[in-house]
């Protein structure tokens, strides 16, 4: 089932006929398309050689309906291929669908951005600082080194870069990402690709990925901590929302440094990464800073807060406030009354 990344760097584009696609992954094809193959309504203009030439023939539709490929051979050597409709429909590759598979498997933050690079898309997010998980499918080394300048170009220092395979990856291409402090990892090694067509990844993302993380902040002012401290305080009051409250997203994704997947996995009711990403843009509204910059405040917020209120008290059911537990404890009347906003959010 490893044909799949082998079959991405063999294509200069992401349609083709089903004789291409079956050529290409073989035994694979079938788990490969229920997954990752869309039946477009296009018709190809021409048909792979099935006399071993090699060349494309030429579809041609003959007023009586009838198909044929023609050699395009000169002199022309091949016979004529008589096809259907299904033969020259063009099968497209659904790269997002790809893309959500590895960030599912890498389990981390979904992120979708075109950074204006050929064949190029931030496909995610790692770890506190947020850094480019980025995929790429390049057809040579050319054009992967190409991309690679691009990327360090534009976003400098520190990001993941993702190919299908490593073959195309050069001693030029590895000096512009050592420079970039960024790293490089070829699918093939990294995910393996299951029966059913979902990936696996052979190693967590935390293993992989960590050594690119750029460094912390410098440490913050106390001034500036105490101001934090009492916002994050303040966010106990706030009962807008029923589901992911405020104090409970501060306390996941900054306190315990939790990715926004993980911290909609932890939400106590569980509740969709969307939802997370809209509590953290609110949050980061309210502290005028990012949810990165947030976290190296961490240990000043618990040092206060022990300080006020004495150790942390467990988890409680229905959610726990680590500012103030005792504001969790609001009446069903004041539950339902924030049903209708929440189901919004959502």
């Amino acid at each position: 089932m490893q044909k799949l990344w082998r079959a991405l760097e063999s294509l200069s584009g992401p349609v083709a006929v089903q004789a291409v696609w079956q050529e290409l992954l073989g035994e694979d094809f079938d788990a490969v398309a229920q997954v990752y193959l869309d039946k477009t309504t296009e018709k190809a203009n021409s048909y792979p050689c099935q006399s071993g030439c090699e060349c494309a023939h030429r579809i041609v539709t003959h007023d009586d309906g009838q198909i044929v490929g023609v050699c395009q051979c000169e002199p022309e050597s091949c016979s004529d291929i008589s096809l259907s409709p299904a033969d020259v429909t063009l099968w497209e590759f659904n790269h997002r669908a790809l893309a959500g598979a590895i960030i599912r498997a890498f389990e981390c933050d979904w992120k979708d951005g075109d950074l204006g690079v050929p064949r190029t898309r931030q496909i995610g997010a790692f770890g506190a600082a947020s850094m480019p998980i980025i995929l790429t499918i390049q057809y040579d080394s050319n054009s992967l080194r190409h991309v690679v300048a691009e990327l360090a170009a534009r976003l400098g220092k520190g990001f993941i870069l993702l190919a299908p395979t490593s073959r195309f990856l050069t001693a030029s291409s590895q000096a512009l990402l050592k420079g970039a402090k960024a790293g490089f990892y070829d699918l093939e090694s990294c995910l393996t690709v299951l029966p059913n067509g979902a990936l696996q990844a052979r190693t967590k993302a935390g293993v992989l990925f960590s050594p690119w993380l750029p460094e912390q902040e410098a440490p913050l002012k106390t001034g500036e901590a105490q101001r934090v401290f009492g916002l994050f305080r303040k966010l106990s009051s706030d009962r807008r929302h029923r589901k992911a409250k405020l104090a409970e997203v501060f306390e996941l994704t900054v306190l315990q440094g939790l990715s926004q997947r993980e911290a909609a996995r932890r939400c106590n009711p569980r509740c969709v990464p969307g939802l997370i990403s809209a509590r953290v843009r609110e949050i980061e509204q309210q502290f005028g800073r990012t949810i990165r910059s947030l976290r190296n405040f961490a240990s000043e917020i618990r040092e206060m807060e022990t300080s006020v209120k004495g150790p942390r008290k467990p988890h409680r059911r229905g959610g726990y406030n680590p500012a103030e537990p005792e504001a969790f404890e609001q009446s069903e009347a004041d539950t339902h009354k924030n049903d209708s906003q929440d189901e919004a959010d959502e």
